[in-house]
Parts: C-alpha cells; sequence; structure tokens
C-alpha cells in the first residue's frame, strides 16, 4: 500500500495546523527517506498525534514492512512500558518532551523539535506478512494486541472505497487518533485514492475545529457516537458555512432518535449520512448501511461491506437462516486480522482466525437483508434464574430519559449513573418495569461514565471503583 503516490504528484495530500500542507509528490520524498531509517520487519511503536510528522512515520513503516503498534500519545506510561518489556521493539516513536524514559542509553536515531525515533537495537525479525499491531477496545493495561497483515490491511481499505464511493476531490477532517482502528482506517482510504486529509488534534466542540475546516475547505467528516451527539448541537446554518457534506459514523451505536436528527440535519446540508459497524479484529469496519437506508432502518447496521459476509448463528453452532430469528453474528471476509498476541512470542503464530470472526454480538437479519443488532452475547445476568439482556435493561433506563450504565459482578444487577437527584426515580422504574425486588440490584453513584477513545463504554473500569 501507498506506493503510488507519485501518481497523484501535484495533489494535496496533507493540510497541517500551521496553515501548510504537502503534495502527494512531497510526500512521497518525506517519506522515501524516512523508510531509509528503518529496518524490515521489526516492530515499531508509534505514540503520535494527529500530524504530518506521525502520518510519514506510519506510512513508511507500511511501506518498508516494519510492524506498527499504534498507540495514543497520551498513554499511561506503566502500561507503555509493560509493552516494551514484553514486545520488546526495536523502535519507539514519541513526543520528545514526554519523559519517558525509553531507550536513554542508546542513539535517536531523528529528532525535531516535537519527535524523535528511538532506536533500542533488538532485533526480532517479524513475520514478512504482518502489517499493524492494534490495541483491542477498551485496552488500558492488558498487553492483548490485534494483529493485522497486509492483506487484511489492502482488503479493507479496498472495500471502503468501494462501498462509501471515496473520491480524489475530497479532503477528510480528523476527528479521532490515528491509533484508533476507525480514524486510522478513514487516513489509509483516502491516501489510497488520493484524496487529501486534514490532519486536526481539535474537539469538534471547539471554535478552533471550525474555523480551521472552513480554512482548508474540509469536505468529509467521520465520528463515533459522541462525535455526533456534539454535531447535533450545531444548527445546518452553523455548519453550511464549511464545505463539510460527507460524513460516517462507526464505533458504537448511535440512538435512534440521534440518527434521525443527524440525517435531518445532513439532508438540510444536502450531503451524505453513512453508519458504520466494525470490530478492530476485523481491520475496523465490516457493514455499511447508506445514507437512503437510514431513515426507514435507523437501527440497522446495514449489510457487509464488499468481499464479506455476516452470517448469524443459534446457541448449537447451527447457522439461522430464518429472517427475524437472533443469534451471533459472524463475519467472514479477507479482512479478518489474523489473530491475537498477548507477548512476543505470539507475533510468530500462523492466522488463527482464518478469515472468520465471532463478534461477541446478538442480532438478525429482517427480510430485506439488513442486520440488527440486539446487544452484547456477554452482557447477560441470571436474575433469580431468569437470563436477562443488561442492554435490554440500560435501553429502557435511557430511553425513560436516565443516564445510566448497566453491570454485573455476582449474578447482581449494577446500575451506575451520574444523576444523584434521580436515584429513587431509577430504583422506582427499576422495580416497576423489570418487577424486581429491592435486594436484585444496587443504583451506584459515579461522576462520569468511563469510555475509551472512540466513546465505547469501558464496563470493567466501573468495577475497579466499588465493593459489592
Amino acid at each position: 500500500m501507498f506506493s503510488n503516490f507519485i501518481e497523484y504528484s501535484n495533489r494535496v495530500a496533507v493540510y497541517s495546523e500551521d496553515n501548510s500542507f504537502v503534495t502527494y509528490a512531497e510526500l512521497d520524498v518525506m517519506v522515501n527517506e524516512f523508510e531509509e531509517l528503518l529496518d524490515a520487519s521489526e516492530l515499531i511503536l508509534i505514540l503520535g498525534s494527529n500530524d504530518l510528522e506521525t502520518l510519514v512515520c506510519y506510512l513508511a513503516s507500511i511501506r518498508k514492512g516494519v510492524v506498527a503498534l499504534m498507540l495514543p500519545s497520551n498513554l499511561d506510561q506503566t502500561y507503555l512500558q509493560h509493552l516494551l518489556l514484553i514486545y520488546k521493539p526495536k523502535y519507539v516513536w514519541s513526543q520528545k518532551n514526554s519523559g519517558v524514559p525509553i531507550f536513554p542509553k542508546t542513539p535517536e536515531k531523528y529528532l525535531s523539535q516535537k519527535y524523535t525515533l528511538h532506536d533500542s537495537g533488538i532485533n526480532v525479525n517479524l513475520p514478512p506478512s504482518l502489517a499493524l499491531l492494534l490495541t483491542t477496545s477498551g485496552s488500558t493495561g492488558n498487553p492483548k494486541l490485534v494483529k493485522i497483515s497486509k492483506e487484511n490491511l489492502e482488503a479493507n481499505t479496498a472495500s471502503i472505497l468501494e462501498v462509501l464511493d471515496i473520491e480524489p476531490e475530497d479532503r477528510a477532517i480528523t476527528t479521532m487518533p490515528i491509533s484508533y482502528s476507525y480514524g486510522l482506517s478513514i487516513i489509509n482510504t483516502h491516501l489510497q485514492i488520493g484524496a487529501s486529509l486534514v490532519m486536526n488534534n481539535h474537539s469538534i466542540s471547539s471554535r478552533d475545529f471550525w474555523d480551521y475546516a472552513k480554512a482548508t475547505k474540509a469536505t468529509s467528516m467521520g465520528g463515533v457516537p459522541f462525535t455526533y451527539e456534539m454535531l447535533g448541537k450545531f444548527s445546518s446554518n452553523f455548519i453550511s458555512k464549511t464545505n463539510l457534506r460527507k460524513f460516517t459514523q462507526a464505533g458504537g451505536k448511535l440512538k435512534k432518535e440521534r440518527v434521525l436528527e443527524i440525517l435531518e440535519l445532513i439532508d438540510e446540508l444536502g450531503g451524505t449520512f453513512s453508519i458504520m459497524y466494525g470490530q478492530t479484529e476485523a481491520t475496523a469496519r465490516i457493514s455499511v448501511l447508506t445514507h437512503e437506508l437510514i431513515k426507514s432502518n435507523p437501527e440497522s447496521i446495514g449489510k457487509a461491506i464488499p468481499q464479506g459476509r455476516i452470517l448469524i448463528y443459534d446457541e448449537n453452532g447451527q447457522e439461522v437462516t430464518t429472517p427475524f430469528q437472533v443469534g451471533e453474528l459472524r463475519y467472514f471476509g479477507p479482512n479478518v486480522s489474523v489473530g491475537y498476541a498477548d507477548n512476543l512470542n505470539d507475533l510468530y503464530n500462523p492466522d488463527s482466525n482464518n478469515g472468520q470472526l465471532n463478534t461477541g454480538d446478538l442480532g438478525y437479519m429482517d427480510s430485506s437483508g439488513l442486520y440488527f443488532i440486539t446487544g452484547r452475547k456477554n452482557r447477560f445476568i441470571k436474575l433469580f434464574g431468569i437470563r436477562t439482556n443488561l442492554d435490554d435493561i440500560e435501553g429502557s433506563l435511557n430511553q425513560e430519559g436516565f443516564n445510566c450504565v448497566c453491570h454485573q459482578k455476582n449474578d447482581r444487577l449494577l446500575i451506575f449513573t451520574t444523576e444523584v437527584d434521580k436515584v429513587k426515580s431509577i430504583n422506582d422504574f427499576v422495580r416497576g418495569k423489570f418487577k424486581l425486588p429491592r435486594d436484585g440490584f444496587s443504583i451506584l453513584r459515579i461522576e462520569t461514565i468511563p469510555r475509551n477513545e472512540s466513546g465505547k463504554i469501558l464496563y470493567n473500569a466501573l468495577l475497579e471503583e466499588i465493593e459489592v
């Protein structure tokens, strides 16, 4: 991938926040020069932001055949040291003044005002088929990584380019970290087709974001549910002052009401909206619900991307072909990752997935071939002998207007809320709606609901601060 930059020559490849830009010809030279600093088949930890320098480091790694472990720049330092110990990378790309004593006794191969490339001198000679390593959703201290091959990367990029109709004239502004699979996918697809990237680190809730989007004439953006919760606070008249007209959403489920509100907003702009479902284990994306289908099917995840298939299986492992019958969604395609790694030795293991991903999500297919998710396979609890879906309880609470998340411990229902003044109302609703006795659940007050960089709730983090 990324070997065809010279074909796009004088087209603008990247806009930066300092009001500068580079063409594809210039980007090609930068990447070529950075490649000379790297040895193929080694491991590099990339801790960077959405900026040109980190982008060049990433592109050079992919081109050279260096396996890139993408990490957020603000990664917990204890976690980082743990990864360094377990995976023994040859290179670490990090901010110059991060204060992390990564390789204090080794020479710096690259040094700029902002970043340093450290070289540990450790050679691990990884399999040439391996391209990327990404953290599993919600990782905070677990060394478990998703292994993505070159084939996975190329296949998912090609499928997204086909189904989303990304064009060279598009100009995508980044709203998610480069280390996040969905954010990285947007970067991959736009550079592969010769479109432009607007490298941005501002939140869409800030004035700086909108001024920057307007100045660079950005035409498209993606986002997670939290992004669109923010976007919904703006009027179409305000957004129309920019060139933003193409919008995509993934990284979790938007509430039906919000989907329809965003659709109406984008219709007023004369734009397009696409909703996607995916997992890091599938190199980001699995299915797409296109703009024309959203209004009549706002809760659907759409259909599988090109080259992929979604099938549903019951508890006995038998394929379900009857519409509306719930089972586990399994995805089949060339973008399915080649397995997990818990340590360096696991990086040498052969493909353990063989093109099949058991998503862990429960759902069904309707009579028109659209898929719907109803919950997580592991989000069940036995309350007084009755198997109950935590997502159903959580959804009912939120639909009633309560800001709650549900979890369980030792078969006890835990309801977390940020609304101290509504505890009694929540209690009365749960007892009335689900016929649960008062000692069958606990309502716990928290300051904020913990979420990862994509906006997904970190359910296990809820348990770290309580004793039940």
